[in-house]
């Protein structure tokens, strides 16, 4: 197959190759059906498409040391063994952030939710498919923006060094898939209200484990009724109040955990 420029290339790079390392239909359909529905397709003809944006995009997740012209040039070196005279620049390094800050965090997002839908869980404790939520901070690029949406937590000294995001998830503990996440400041954290809202994902043969921190009385009587099952760390403080003559049960080390039907 001879291209008669590079952009050539890329155009059908965008449509055929570059989703090989994503080839399942599942994905190119949920691709295409997020584009539809944010209707972020590019709005011109260009080597930059949409579907290879977010195939780097996607890409950048693997290889998060990486940038996207790092990423664009390592693509386009493969084809290279087939197609010598292909440049590996065959855009501006600028071009693929450029291309990516059109595309916007509504499509992938799509995408992701689209895909998340077929994470059912697996069963493998006490033959129940388990669940675990937790929350975790993530630094961000130091910028306006990123401190205006997302804010800075407390240091020991002032404020970190970087805007954080703080994200709390719910995963699979099986194969560690992401069923879900919420998103949110670092300096107004609540995980008990996230938990709240993504343990509606789970019914009937579901366990879920959590901290002790996130466990909460007006959590636990909302979720009292539904059929699920809940596994959390008891505080350690707590089983000491509440049972302080018996030695055995106050002892009990930090990580235990219980069932609680």
């Amino acid at each position: 197959m001879v291209f008669a420029s590079e952009h050539q290339f890329l155009a059908w790079a965008a449509d055929t190759a570059a989703m090989q390392v994503l080839e399942s239909e599942r994905y190119l359909d949920a691709v295409k059906a997020a584009l539809d529905e944010t209707g972020k397709w590019e709005q011109r003809e260009c080597p930059m498409k949409a579907p290879l944006v977010m195939w780097l995009v996607c890409a950048g997740t693997l290889h998060r040391s990486e940038s996207l012209a790092s990423i664009l040039t390592t693509m386009l070196s493969q084809y290279r063994e087939h197609h010598r005279t292909l440049s590996l620049r065959a855009v501006k390094p600028e071009a693929a952030c450029k291309a990516r800050a059109r595309l916007g965090a509504a499509p992938v997002a799509n995408v992701y939710h689209r895909l998340a839908e077929d994470i059912r869980g697996t069963v493998g404790f006490l033959g129940l498919r388990s669940w675990a939520v937790d929350g975790t901070f993530l630094s961000l690029p130091e910028g306006p923006e990123n401190d205006k949406e997302f804010g800075r937590p407390k240091a020991s000294r002032g404020e970190t060094a970087y805007p954080q995001l703080h994200k709390t998830s719910l995963i699979d503990t099986m194969t560690r898939e992401v069923k879900d996440a919420v998103i949110g400041r670092s300096d107004k954290v609540d995980e008990r209200c996230d938990t709240g809202r993504l343990i509606e994902h789970l019914g009937p043969g579901d366990v879920l484990f959590m901290d002790c921190g996130i466990s909460a009385t007006w959590l636990f009587v909302r979720e009292v009724s539904r059929p699920r099952y809940r596994l959390r760390r008891p505080n350690l403080q707590q089983l000491e109040a509440q049972d302080s003559q018996d030695p055995r049960r106050w002892r009990l080390p930090r990580q235990r955990v219980c069932l609680c039907p």
